[in-house]
């Protein structure tokens, strides 16, 4: 056998560790993008260059260190504000994608944008797309794109994983009191009125956003305007 103290490392070393590292495995799990230490290696890296030296005392250390991220903190406030307020022109006339621009990263973006273009190739199925983008990324894949784009529906936040809609580094203030208890009260009152031509298409729009693509209108007409003035 060639090279056989090559087989031997690989067969002690790398295949124990194959379910972390190789796209077989890898793909199967939530990791959202981050499939080595590059990123910690990285910011290792930054950090040497801001202490330059290994004997610094822990006054010094501390002042390069919030230097470091301070520097960070404004870079990352500043990815924030992109994400929000620069639209690319490329998604501009995309339905699907028409509620999302502004409100998740521009990766995500990319991301959606790629899974469309691979949704549209010729003969895709459902069976060919693999769906890694929802299952590693938490991005809708081109098979859940494709099925949005049939019924004519758009792709709404609650398709993206939380980490890409994070746009701020401040956490949203939750008020325990808020209730649309009263609203929800007022609709199902009005919604009890005798079942006019515009009560039918309010009934038919709430379903709709309710319950996704259901229609009640057509269920309705077939029984007529029975009990009504």
């Amino acid at each position: 056998m060639p090279f056989p103290e090559f087989i031997t490392y690989v067969e002690t070393t790398v295949l124990n560790l194959k379910e972390k590292f190789v796209r077989a495995w890898t793909n199967k799990v939530l990791h959202l993008g981050c499939r080595t230490t590059k990123i910690v290696e990285s910011a290792h890296g930054v950090l040497k260059k801001y202490l330059r030296s290994s004997v610094g005392d822990l006054a010094s250390c501390w002042d390069e260190i919030d230097k470091m991220l301070a520097v960070q903190f404004g870079e990352i406030q500043g990815s924030f504000g992109r994400n929000k307020t620069v639209l690319e022109h490329t998604y501009k006339n995309i339905k699907t994608m028409r509620e999302l621009e502004g409100y998740v990263s521009r990766r995500t973006l990319k991301f959606i944008y790629d899974e469309l273009k691979r949704s549209k190739t010729f003969a895709f199925d459902r069976e060919d797309c693999g769906c890694v983008k929802k299952t590693s990324y938490g991005s809708p894949c081109a098979c859940i794109i494709a099925m949005k784009s049939n019924q004519k529906l758009p792709l709404v936040l609650d398709d993206i994983y939380p980490h890409w809609k994070r746009l701020s580094l401040q956490g949203e203030d939750i008020d325990d009191d808020f209730s649309v208890m009263e609203e929800w009260n007022g609709i199902q009152e009005r919604l009890k009125t005798p079942l006019q031509y515009e009560t039918l298409h309010q009934r038919d729009d709430a379903s709709n956003s309710i319950f996704g693509n259901h229609k009640f209108v057509s269920t309705l007409k077939k029984g007529g305007n029975q009990g009504s003035t």
